[in-house]
């Protein structure tokens, strides 16, 4: 397989676990002090450590992790909950999302070196 094709892959893969997961249980966000760990913060980690291992598959998932609430994190700051994530702006943006993520994989891997 192709990068390009491999990286959507490991990308929408990724989104459809976060999205289908808390369809079966409901996992209240951590919080360190008053700061609640959306997963779009291990998204930004996971990215970030790419550019250090040029690992095409942690770039995959840190992506899809980050891009899979950033809607969410533009509208509402830090302070979104399930009700929100569920919502059909949510749903709807990261559709759009997606299809600009699928035309730009070519550009999107080659910034790390593939």
């Amino acid at each position: 397989m192709e990068s390009p094709e491999y990286f959507f892959l490991i990308f929408i893969v990724t989104i459809l676990v976060a999205r289908f997961l808390p369809l079966f249980k409901r996992i209240s966000s951590p919080k360190i002090n008053k700061i609640k760990l959306h997963h779009y913060m291990y998204g930004v980690v996971l990215v970030i450590l790419t550019f250090l291992f040029h690992n095409l598959t942690l770039y995959g998932i840190g992506l899809a992790l980050f891009i899979d609430e950033l809607l969410l994190l533009i509208r509402y700051g830090n302070n979104f909950h399930w009700q929100e994530y569920d919502s059909t702006y949510s749903q709807f943006g990261l559709i759009f999302l997606v299809i600009i993520i699928y035309f730009l994989r070519d550009f999107l891997i080659s910034l790390i070196g593939f």
